[in-house]
């Protein structure tokens, strides 16, 4: 019994600590900035503008690459599209939600993404994560990561300086071409 006991009182204690060690770091975060009402809007907001530009799309038989990301109300809309007119399109039709504060619009006019360049751009993006979880500066931050043609997005919201440092580790992943920083700065 008494074993028992001590087992659980050093499991309990071990908890605690690791509690207190994630408590005490004070690199903002995106939960931190945004209530979970504002998290639920934001992904039933996604699900809305990607169903709306899905139909949309497949109702004109047109050919379309577009990853939709809302964040704190903000949509950011990262892809390829054939034509300027399309690309006004899918602002438009993004223009028509209301709680959307405003949008971001990277799509990319032209030849749509090949199998070896969505191939490619899957390695850039295992790549970047992991480079971005093992650097001290930016271990703590979360970040919306999208490579579309070898450029890289990174989205979220987090100090100037961390986001710099995510930039600057990112830009060194072998066929990255460009980072785009598509970051609501804290300070």
């Amino acid at each position: 019994m008494k074993l028992r006991f001590r087992f659980v009182f050093v499991s309990t204690c071990a908890t605690l600590c690791a509690l207190l060690v994630a408590c005490a770091t004070t690199a903002p975060t995106i939960e931190s900035r945004l209530t979970p009402g504002r998290i639920l809007d934001d992904e039933l907001l996604t699900e809305a503008v990607r169903s709306a530009i899905r139909d949309e799309f497949r109702r004109n038989d047109l050919p379309y690459q577009i990853n939709t990301v809302v964040l704190d109300g903000r949509v950011f809309l990262i892809g390829s599209v054939e034509t300027q007119g399309h690309k006004d399109l899918v602002s438009d039709i993004v223009g028509d939600f209301r709680h959307v504060r405003n949008i971001q619009n990277e799509l990319h006019i032209g030849d749509l993404r090949t199998a070896g360049e969505a191939s490619q751009d899957r390695r850039i993006a295992t790549t970047a994560r992991f480079q971005l979880i093992n650097d001290p500066r930016t271990r703590a931050q979360e970040f919306e990561l999208y490579v579309h043609k070898g450029t890289v997005y990174l989205i979220g919201i987090t100090p100037r300086s961390v986001g710099y440092a995510a930039a600057d580790i990112v830009k060194y992943v072998r066929g990255v071409q460009t980072v785009m920083l598509l970051i609501d700065y804290l300070d």
